[in-house]
């Protein structure tokens, strides 16, 4: 906190000095012999002014938390809230993961089955053919037949027929069990990693609402900073107050007793005149002048729009939402996180853009800071895990965190990345 006041002008500070030694002793000026006091005198009050600006006091510092603490505090709740989207962010893309995972279990799945549905197939011709040797006589009867042929070349052809079909259902009763174990394995390997993504989901899940107490703590310490911080202030400034008072008391006591000495001065001074006068001219006792005054008659002086109409739809969904509660993974319309509100109002405009606040950064043109309009999408922390639409006059609306609604907010931070661009 600075000097409250101003300094008292150098030619007032001297007066007030010579005013000082009036106050100590006004009685010592005055003569004795003429036996005038202050009771003889009568000032004007108007003529005693105090400037409270010209009057300088100390530096009143009380204990407590000041500002820095507050900005500390503030810093704190952005890396919490910085945390906290990087955990959210993190929790929908292995949620997106979880998912794929279960599509490529059930296609494995799928093609467990047909091949399981082939191999049946397989499994009742070759049951057919057993079934047929075993009415015909087993392989003797396949041999009689054989022998029974009307020439060498049927035979040959005979037996080779028999012998491949018995190859061909082997092979393709071991490329089944072949293919069936793969895939089986394939499916162990997909459900363990299934299995690891959804322990992670539950672990990130966990550490967002974590973050989310953390976060709800540290505002309920900002607040309390504030309040000890204008408790503090409030008391400063009733201590600034009071010495202020003082030191006007002070003043202008010092003004009135000048005041006072002047006008017993010019008592004095017109009574020895009139005594002189008396004595010269013994004769004309009612000649003499008496013309003092005292006291003076002095009085106190008087002394912007947005660059397209899908951009301009964006901006109007997105302030339409000011209000509208926060919380993570949400992506309306009744709630909001941060990339989930913008995402939200591209798409009110026709424009799809990715979900998570990294990918719309990622995915989307970049745009100078200085070339920012409406509807570009700004974006905070290193690592990213905020965003906001930019809405004209450095300023921005966002979904901030855990226990805010969306709202309108600076842009200036110190956080800032970089920017971007929806194109519709």
């Amino acid at each position: 906190m600075g000097t409250f006041g101003r300094r008292i002008p150098w030619a007032l500070a001297a007066c007030l000095t010579v005013l000082g030694l009036a106050a100590l002793a006004p009685h010592a000026l005055a003569d004795p012999d003429l036996d005038i006091d202050e009771d003889d005198v009568d000032i004007d009050e108007d003529e005693i002014e105090v400037d409270e600006d010209d009057v300088e006091v100390p530096d009143v510092r009380l204990p407590g938390p000041d500002e820095d603490d507050v900005d500390a505090a503030e810093e704190r709740l952005r890396e919490l809230e910085a945390e906290h989207q990087a955990a959210v962010d993190e929790f929908l893309e292995v949620e997106q993961r979880v998912d794929e995972l279960d599509e490529e279990i059930a296609e494995r799945e799928e093609r467990v089955a047909a091949l399981t549905d082939s191999a049946e197939e397989r499994r009742e011709r070759v049951e057919h053919v057993a079934r047929g040797l075993w009415r015909t006589g087993g392989a003797t009867g396949s041999i009689d037949a054989l022998l029974g042929a009307d020439a060498l070349a049927d035979a040959s052809r005979g037996a080779g027929y028999l012998l491949a079909a018995e190859r061909s259902h082997s092979e393709a009763i071991e490329a089944y069990q072949g293919d069936a174990a793969t895939l089986e394995q394939e499916r162990e390997a997909l459900d363990r990693a299934r299995e690891a993504a959804a322990d992670l989901r539950l672990e990130l899940e966990a550490r967002a609402i974590e973050i989310d107490a953390e976060a709800e703590e540290q505002q309920d310490e900002i607040a309390e900073l504030r309040e000890q911080v204008e408790e503090r202030r409030a008391a400063e400034e009733a201590e600034r107050e009071r010495l202020i008072a003082e030191e006007v008391e002070r003043l202008e006591e010092e003004q009135r007793e000048e005041l006072i000495a002047e006008a017993i001065a010019e008592l004095e001074e017109a009574e020895r005149r009139r005594q002189e006068e008396e004595a010269a001219e013994e004769e004309a006792a009612d000649s003499g002048d008496s013309g003092g005054s005292g006291g003076g008659s002095g009085s106190a002086p008087e002394a912007a729009p947005a660059p397209s109409d899908a951009a301009s739809a964006a901006v109007d969904a997105a302030l339409a939402q000011i209000g509208t509660p926060y919380q993570w993974g949400a992506v309306g319309p009744d709630r909001f996180d941060c990339s989930g509100l913008t995402q939200w109002a591209w798409r009110q405009a026709g424009v799809s853009i990715p979900r998570v606040s990294a990918a719309q950064y990622e995915g989307l043109p970049h745009v100078a800071r200085d070339e920012l309009q409406p509807g570009d999408l700004v974006f905070f922390n290193d690592p990213i895990s905020h965003v906001a639409m930019y809405i004209g006059d450095g300023q921005m609306v966002e979904a901030p965190f855990t226990g805010a609604s969306v709202r309108v907010s600076p842009m200036d931070r110190s956080d800032y990345v970089g920017a971007a661009r929806p194109q519709g």
